[in-house]
């Protein structure tokens, strides 16, 4: 499949998908998942928070937003606003969004958990 480039495989039905190599494939699986898992338990030191795990941001996992908010202009800010992120804003964003967070969830039986299920109070139930 390499050397065709084809990336990735979709599958739509009802019926069994088959391997060649079935066994090797979910040991190779295995190895992935086991990977995230001590990345997750371990995470790269002295690194922004976000990029200290395998690399995709799990945004409802960290709640440091310091990276954010002092190396992106937003909307339409002319500047860069270095000293935003103080103590009083990191506070208010983690207990603002760990109250909010219902659960945490991710792609088909993947250990990482790069979303999660929010819900305010007063806000709609979805």
């Amino acid at each position: 499949m390499g050397d065709k480039r084809i990336k990735a495989i979709a599958v739509r039905g009802t019926k069994d998908v088959n391997l060649a190599r079935g066994a090797e494939f979910m040991e190779h699986m295995k190895g992935v998942t086991d990977y995230i898992k001590y990345r997750n338990a371990n995470p790269i030191p002295d690194v922004m928070t976000i990029l200290s795990g395998i690399g995709s941001p799990q945004e409802m996992v960290h709640t440091d937003e310091k990276w954010h908010t002092e190396n992106f202009m937003w909307g339409n800010a002319r500047t860069r606003r270095r000293e935003f992120w103080n103590e009083d804003n990191a506070q208010n964003w983690t207990s603002t969004q760990l109250a909010t967070v219902e659960r945490l969830i991710s792609c088909f039986n993947c250990p990482q958990h790069c979303g999660g299920l929010v819900s305010y109070e007063g806000g709609p139930d979805t």
